[in-house]
């Protein structure tokens, strides 16, 4: 990646991972993600 022109900046690079509790409460709660996709 370090040798790749990429354009001009913005740039994001995401590395997913698991979601933590809190994470998962707040798309439950805000959001109305259903309890069976976040692992509950």
């Amino acid at each position: 990646l370090a040798g790749r022109d990429f354009g001009d900046p913005l740039h994001l690079l995401v590395i997913p991972g698991d979601l933590h509790h809190v994470e998962a409460d707040a798309l439950a709660g805000l959001a109305g993600a259903p309890s069976e996709l976040l692992g509950e």
